[in-house]
Parts: C-alpha cells; structure tokens; sequence
C-alpha cells in the first residue's frame, strides 16, 4: 500500500501541536481484520486517498491503527506482518523483502520479523507524524526488526526531518502492479519509493530525542495495547 501524508510538518511542529491541544485527548487505538468496526476508519482512509489524488482505495492492511480526537479521526494507517503473505511492497521488488534486508543492512532476519506499512493518512498536518512515531515504537516493542513502505517524496522527507534513517531500495514501479495502477490517481507523481527503515535504531534515536520519548511516556499505555495487536500479526 501507499502512503499518503500531503502536510508533513517537522516534528517540533508536532509535538507543540500536540501540547497545545492536551486539553482535548488523543486517543490512539486499531482495529484488526476481524473487528465489526473497520468501516469507519476505512471510509476515512478513503476519502483522505480521493481528496488527495483521485485515487479510489478499497485495499486495506489487516490492522488498522487510528488517532482520534473528540471522536474525530485525525490519521490512520495499516500494518501487515510478512510471516504468512506475500508484501503488497513486494510486487516492486525483484526478490522477497527479507533478501533486500540482508543487502541492506548485512543481517539475516525471517520474514515474522518484518512489517509492511501502508494506508497513512492525516487530517491535519503533523498528525500522521505523531501517528508514525507511536507506531515505530510499538514495533520495537513487540520485536518487529524491520519496516517496509511505498513512500512518496513528502514522506520520505518528513522523516528525515524526525532524524530518522531509511534506506531506499528502489522504485515504486506502477508498471509493477499489473493495471491496478490506475486505481492510485496521481499518487505515483510523487516519485514513491520501497524503502526499509530499522527498528531498532530508530527506537534508540526517539529514546534519545526529549520530544519523541516525552510522547512515547505519555503514551505508553496505547503503545503496549498496540504492540499486542502487533504481536498477534506474527502469527
């Protein structure tokens, strides 16, 4: 899946952003592939992807993790772990993704280590920062080595902008995706591309980083539940 985050902002936005409305609470919470409650964040995953592009989404990961607010959705995104399926990220590549961690990174991981993101849309800029950060450090938690994602050049920025490292592992080809590339709009005049990101490293850099592990504090309950519901992804 794509990812969609068309008003990043840097994360000292964020987390002042956040401070500033602590007056109203975030809630941070999922759905799994079996829940009766999926429709409402996927009609917003949806809509996000149509205004954005004139994309027309229908697929999702099978665990969706949503930030609401007054009862607001305010970002979504999906998760999928590889230990049993193939990767959506997959159709770019050449050979299955944990060969492409081994490249990248000089280490043999299995597939149950791996998760594929995608589905990441906001409401309002920085959300899906915030949204991306909680989720990286329920990853690590839940013993996830490695992420994989289509992202287009605002996401890839944006992390940078976090101080996060990704590695880019090559193009998202739409002729890859054999005609289903039309479902996606103008997503793919983004220059969207495969990248890996190391959890691990990233959970030492948010450790160390006052805004980051401040949010991961405050938080820890909602990261925990999530790690959980990552750890049932394994399976």
């Amino acid at each position: 899946m794509t990812i969609d985050t068309r008003r990043q902002v840097p994360l000292e936005k964020v987390s002042s952003r956040l401070d500033a409305e602590s007056v109203v609470p975030v809630r941070v919470d999922y759905r799994d592939a079996h829940s009766a409650q999926r429709e409402p964040v996927e009609r917003y995953i949806t809509s996000i992807f149509r205004a954005a592009y004139g994309a027309s989404v229908f697929e999702f990961l099978p665990l969706l993790v949503f930030m609401e607010q007054d009862r607001d959705l305010q970002a979504a995104l999906g998760l999928r772990g590889a230990n049993n399926t193939s990767l959506f990220c997959e159709a770019y590549l050449p050979s299955p993704v944990e060969d492409h961690v081994a490249r990248v990174f000089g280490r043999q991981v299995s597939r149950g280590q791996v998760m594929e993101l995608g589905n990441l849309v906001a409401s309002q800029p920085g959300q899906a920062v915030a949204l991306y950060l909680l989720v990286v450090a329920a990853l690590g938690r839940a013993g996830i080595s490695h992420l994989v994602f289509a992202a287009n050049r605002a996401v890839r920025m944006s992390i940078r902008r976090c101080g996060f490292v990704t590695r880019e592992v090559c193009p998202a080809d739409p002729e890859q995706l054999d005609g289903r590339a039309q479902m996606w709009g103008s997503y793919y005049d983004g220059d969207p591309r495969v990248v890996l990101a190391d959890i691990a490293q990233a959970v030492v850099h948010g450790s160390h980083h006052p805004r980051i592990s401040a949010l991961w504090s405050r938080e820890k309950l909602a990261i925990d539940s999530l790690a959980d519901a990552i750890r049932g992804q394994r399976v």
